[in-house]
Formats: structure tokens, sequence, C-alpha cells
């Protein structure tokens, strides 16, 4: 039996490594702030959701197959809440069952899985019963096939073995067959029945009655009950590997599908909380590959709504046609980093196939989202800050593929305007030139304005708008890139007094 709820053909595979860069992306897309909403304490939500956020899929049928089912469970929330509780408790039933009996002999392991079946037995009779009443009712292909499944798996000749299981295992009497080998010693045990099973209503009426041929151990006899007790364990070797097995079998689905279903509690939670708050959420359509766009509508960050009570303000986004980056100046202050977070993270959930922070969004395929965000000064002096710029730019080369997305906050801003502004200039052409989509947040009047002069049918060029009053407007704004007065605002923010009109600022390199 196969969960499937996250993989049409396979299962969640927890082992298998993080991508490369996670601890960038953890840490500029603030995506702590969203495990922690999604898990809200549970620790198997908590250690689920990372390995699938991060890894994402670029397969348009996984998304799509992810999307149909969680939109199920959007709608039957308590039935999906219900089941994971169910599943947890199970689970932790079972684990609490034998956690100080378990013993790696042959009789140990044989006892430890009778024991864990007949823990589980009653549990799987009753997720027959769900899955009967549920698979007539399932409109996702993914929960609807997992419900035939269980509910065929899971019939009546499954829990009478159960039973038959837990019955003959319990009876010390069992009839086993070998044969003399080289040197004559035994070969081949195997274990044949348990001839007492079924009659020991006759034995207690006969007594201790012996069968002829037959021979009982003196009960001081050590090395003998240590020779019978040898015997007993080489039988029962193929008994004990087979009940193994099938308690693996059960548990391994148990947990798989407490795993897989945990990541859409988590989704869960997030969508309870936003809602919450009235702010839009979407399921984006994913265009065929070969296409670069990223067209978005009252686009907001997730992480930012859920880490502050205050209202948040959404962006359009509209980079379509041949466009196949977004450079995004202004302001301090005015939203541009907040704007980039939000594109980020609305990637990495479409990848996973859930709803994104938007009233709508439209998006061609994605293979990877890097990050690429300034750093705080190395305190170990090993380097420069501009050389650890180009380092972490140099390995995060290392992973971007045709149809990835790279998101730059204010790099290459280490050096002067001039050189910088060449720098950005030529990483994100050449990107874009390799099919890459480039969001890039910057204060280099020169790059942007050499970028709007030669690269504007290719590029968005979105304006985080200048002070009003005391407040900002946070919505950004498609324009020309203009030369911003960040010395002027940090003069009046700081001494509270604008700055005296006979002092201007130009931007440097022009």
């Amino acid at each position: 039996m196969k969960a499937h709820l996250l993989f049409p053909d396979r299962d969640l595979d927890l082992t298998a490594a993080l991508p490369p860069q996670s601890a960038a992306l953890i840490n500029d897309l603030r995506l702590n702030v969203v495990f922690e909403a999604m898990a809200r304490g549970d620790a198997v939500i908590a250690k689920i959701v990372p390995h699938v956020l991060l890894a994402g899929t670029d397969d348009v049928a996984v998304i799509l197959y992810r999307q149909s089912v969680m939109r199920e469970l959007m709608e039957k929330e308590d039935f999906c809440r219900n089941l994971y509780a169910f599943l947890k408790e199970t689970l932790s039933a079972e684990h609490k069952s034998y956690l100080h009996m378990r013993n790696r002999s042959v009789s140990g392991v044989i006892f430890d899985a009778v024991l864990s079946l007949e823990v589980l037995s009653g549990p799987l009779q009753k997720l027959k019963v769900i899955a009967n009443k549920q698979k007539t009712l399932a409109t996702s292909t993914a929960v609807r096939r997992l419900f035939e499944i269980l509910d065929e798996e899971l019939d009546d000749s499954l829990f009478a073995d159960l039973l038959e299981y837990s019955r003959v295992f319990r009876v010390p009497e069992m009839l086993l067959s070998a044969r003399l080998g080289d040197g004559n010693k035994g070969v081949d045990y195997r274990l044949r029945g348990f001839p007492g099973a079924r009659f020991r209503w006759l034995k207690k009426l006969i007594g201790q009655w012996l069968p002829p041929n037959s021979y009982r151990l003196d009960p001081r006899d050590d090395n003998g009950a240590r020779a019978l007790n040898d015997l007993r364990e080489r039988a029962l070797g193929g008994a004990a590997s087979s009940m193994q097995q099938g308690k693996d079998h059960v548990l391994s689905f148990l947990t798989n599908l407490r795993d897989e279903l945990a990541f859409y509690v988590g989704a869960l939670n997030v969508r309870r909380r936003l809602c919450a708050r009235q702010l839009p959420l979407c399921f984006p359509d994913i265009e065929a590959s070969g296409c670069r766009s990223f067209d978005a509508q009252d686009l907001y960050d997730i992480a930012l709504a859920l880490a502050s009570d205050q209202p948040v303000t959404g962006n359009n986004v509209p980079m379509t046609g041949s466009r196949k980056g977004t450079i995004i100046t202004g302001a301090n202050q005015g939203g541009k980093s907040t704007c980039l977070r939000s594109i980020g993270l609305s990637l990495l959930m479409a990848r996973c196939g859930l709803f994104v922070g938007a009233g709508h969004l439209t998006t061609a395929m994605v293979g990877g989202v890097f990050t690429h965000f300034k750093r705080e000064e190395d305190r170990t002096l090993q380097s420069g800050k501009f050389d650890e710029e180009l380092r972490r730019l140099d390995d995060l080369l290392t992973y971007v593929r045709d149809d990835s997305v790279v998101l730059f906050n204010e790099s290459f801003s280490s050096t002067n305007e001039m050189e910088g502004s060449a720098i950005s200039f030529d990483v994100m052409d050449a990107l874009m030139a390799s099919g890459v989509r480039v969001f890039f947040v910057t204060h280099q009047y020169t790059f942007a304005h050499r970028g709007f002069l030669l690269r504007r049918d290719q590029i968005l060029f979105l304006r985080a708008p200048g002070r009003k009053g005391a407040d900002r407007d946070f919505r950004l704004e498609p324009g020309e890139p203009s030369a911003t007065r960040e010395a002027a605002d940090l003069y009046q923010r700081v001494f509270g007094v604008a700055l005296s009109p006979s002092i201007k600022t130009t931007p440097s390199g022009l």
C-alpha cells in the first residue's frame, strides 16, 4: 500500500538531502517564519515541511496533482485534521506498546511483531470504515485512489490473519522439522505448524499426557534447554522474517500517510491565519515549458503577513511577453525587498503545488529558486565584502539552470557605483540570455538606467515611491528608474529637517 498524496508514483523520501543553497533561501526569504506557522508546535509537520517546500518539483503534472489534493482537503479541513490526529495517535500507541520490550532474538522479533499488529488491528479496522465511506466522496484522483486501495487491501481476510497470528504464536507447542546434513549436523530447520493451537481445551481435559516417541526435558537441564531453544530459534527464523516484514509494511504505510498528510495540514494552518486577515490566496496557473513570464496581481509576502499584524501591501508584477527580468529601484524602506521576498516565496509555494499569497499568479515552470542578498561584513576578516559577494555568486551559478529564477537584493553594492553597476548589468544580461529569470533590487542608478536604455523590451522596471509626509506608500509602480535622494531622506530622518534646496544629490557616474 502506498499513500501517494504528494507524488502519483512514489512516496516522500525524507532521507534525501536538501537542495543546494537551501540555507540561503531560508535566511533570505525568512522561511523559518513560514515553517513555524505551518507546524504550530507539531514536531512531525516541522520535520516534513522544509523537505517538501525547499525541494519542490519542476514537473507540472505533479504540481497539478497536488493542487487537486489541496483543493479537496481545503473543502474537508476538519476531516483532514481528524485523520491526521488519528494517524498520529495510532502510531504513538504502537510505539509505546513495545518500546521497552524489544528483543533481537527470533522469538523476540515475533513477539514484537504480533504485539504491534494487535495494537494496529483496531485502528486498521477504523481506517477500513473511513475508506469505504470516503472513496465515493473523494474529488481528487489521489485521495480517491488512496481510499480505494485501503478499502481493497484492508479486507476481512487480513484481519482474520492478524487474529490467527496473535493466537497461534502465543502457543508454546509447535511442530518443527529438520534433516541431517554434513557431519550429521541439523540443517533445513522449518516451522510446520502449531498442532496444539486449536485443541488447547482438549489438553486441559486429558492433562499432561505425552504422545509416543516423545521426550520431556528435565526442568534442571540447562544445557538441554539452551539446545532446545536454539532449535526453536532456527525453525522460527522464516516466520520471524515474514512477521517483521508484515509489521514493517503496515507501519511504513501509516507513517508515510501521516507524513504526507502533515504537509497539507501545515498548509491548512497557514491558510487559516491568512484567511482570518482576509488576505487573498490563489492557486497559480503554470504555463508550458519555454515561457519565462511571471504575472502577479496583489502579490504579498506571506512571511511578513505571518510575522506582523500590520497591514500588508500587495504589488502587481506584470513580467510578461519577451521580458525575462525585473529591476526594482526606489527609496529606502519603500517595499522593494518585501516585494522581492514575495516573488521568491510565491515561486517556492507554486513549485510545491500550494496556493500563493496573491490575487492571481501566472508563472512559467521553475527549475529552482536562488537568492543573492547582501550580507553583513565578514567578521573573521578573511576577505572583503565584495570578494564574499563574488564567491557566493560563483557558488550559486554552479546550480542555476536555464529555467531557474535568481533573486538579487542590492548585490555588488559593496564596491563603487561604476564598478558595481557594470558587474550587475553583465551578470543580469548573461543570465537572461541563458533563459534564467532575474529579479534585481538595486540602488545603482547607473545599472538600472543602462538596463532601461538597452534592454527595456526584456526587463520590467518597478519603482518604490518616495516618502509622502511621515508615511510611505509601499505599492511599487512601473516606470523608468530615477535618481533617488537617499542622502536627503537620511538627513531628514536623522535631523528632522529637510536638506537645504541649494544642496543637490546627483547619481554618481553620470
